[in-house]
């Protein structure tokens, strides 16, 4: 832990340090990590004005994991008397965002400060009066509300880590961090599920879905539950998600992940005079579905403007294609649909054996089919 940073150059020489250590002894390259106090004024805002937590990080080459706050250091360097030298004043909350903006997504932990009130009574011995126990007793409860408002308020800020002086401030420690995440957990649990099937359907239906950070917020609600205790893996199973889904820490992986299962549909090689049985239902040869699924890809840019490497165009067309697999195809130009009809299953003849919908020659009417469906499609109808 490297106290009172106020320039890079401070890290510098500590990592040589560590180079020399390693180099002499047979401890392994790059094993010896560091941590960093952020305790002073410069190490929030530098001689230049700008930052200097980043250019921290970057002089420690890869060897800081973590930075602490430190409270009364930080406090005092501010000019605050020590009746206010406390984890909820004003200057504490600005420091400890500047550090969550310039080290986010950097892998750096970030601790919280200590509160420095002991819940120790005033009074010792085995011979106490009813008084002196009685304040002792207050003190002991005075203290523990504060550190517990302390670390609740840390929490409520995202500073998930935190460190104690004593071992007498644990109870609220666990205490703290144990209701913060049970009194939410029903309503996150019942968000995320709800949130993720939403996000499926988005998928599915090519409707916009836009509020991904939303989800990443309660993921991370999980992911920081899991990692203290206060929820367990069975817990988060009600989420509707698996462990490896959660352990991916990404919510944008998650839906990716899904994604790729609703990859439009491939059949399997089969001779031309196998019809699969779920296409032969509807008076589809084997030949015909490769038409169908050529047709359709050739005619989905025009029909919606979507260019071909356009996000969820995939997912968009296995929805279209899904639909399409499920009505009742028409085989004459005549038996094309009106843009507010649908073929019945009684006006759909099987085409003759080997023989398709001759796209090509019919391209002006089965565009206008296919732009039907395709509203139709968008529209939520025939479902």
């Amino acid at each position: 832990m490297l106290p009172k940073v106020t320039i890079p150059e401070q890290i510098t020489a500590l990592v040589q340090l560590f180079e020399a250590i390693e180099a002499n002894t047979k401890i392994p390259k790059n094993a010896l990590k560091m941590e960093m106090m952020v305790e002073t004024t410069q190490s929030v805002i530098g001689a230049d004005g700008s930052n200097p937590l980043r250019r921290y990080v970057l002089a420690s080459k890869g060897r800081m994991i973590a930075t602490a706050f430190g409270t009364y250091d930080y406090t005092a360097a501010n000019n605050i008397t020590a009746k206010y030298q406390d984890m909820g004043h004003a200057v504490c909350d600005f420091a400890h965002m500047m550090m969550k903006v310039s080290l986010g997504a950097t892998g750096i932990w970030l601790s919280d400060g200590a509160t420095n009130v002991m819940p120790i009574g005033p009074h010792r011995g085995a011979k106490l009066t009813p008084k002196q126990r009685a304040e002792n007793k207050a003190v002991v409860h005075r203290n523990w509300k504060k550190a517990y408002d302390h670390t609740r308020h840390s929490l409520w800020k995202g500073l998930y880590q935190g460190w104690d002086l004593n071992p007498a401030q644990f109870p609220m420690r666990y205490a703290a961090v144990y209701s913060f995440f049970l009194e939410s957990y029903d309503d996150a649990a019942a968000r995320l599920k709800a949130f993720v099937e939403r996000a499926a359907r988005a998928t599915l239906t090519s409707d916009v879905f836009d509020d991904a950070a939303t989800g990443q917020g309660l993921l991370n609600y999980f992911l920081r539950g899991l990692n203290c205790g206060a929820i367990s893996e069975q817990e988060a199973l009600a989420t509707g998600l698996s462990l490896a889904e959660i352990r991916t820490r990404s919510f944008l992986k998650i839906l990716e992940g899904r994604r790729k299962k609703c990859i439009a549909y491939r059949p399997p090689h089969r001779p031309p005079t196998e019809h699969p049985p779920h296409l032969a239902a509807h008076g589809l040869s084997y030949g015909n579905r490769r038409s169908i699924h050529r047709f359709t890809c050739s005619m989905f840019d025009i029909t919606l403007g979507v260019p071909s490497q356009a996000p969820g165009r995939a997912a968009i067309r296995c929805r279209v294609l899904a639909r399409i697999a499920s009505w009742r195809f028409p085989h004459s130009p005549a038996a094309i649909p009106s843009p507010n009809a649908r073929v019945s299953s009684s006006s759909a003849a099987p085409p003759p054996q080997g023989r398709g919908w001759g796209l090509r020659r019919r391209r002006p009417q089965v565009s206008r089919w296919f732009g039907s469906a395709m509203l139709r499609v968008q529209n939520g109808r025939n479902k």
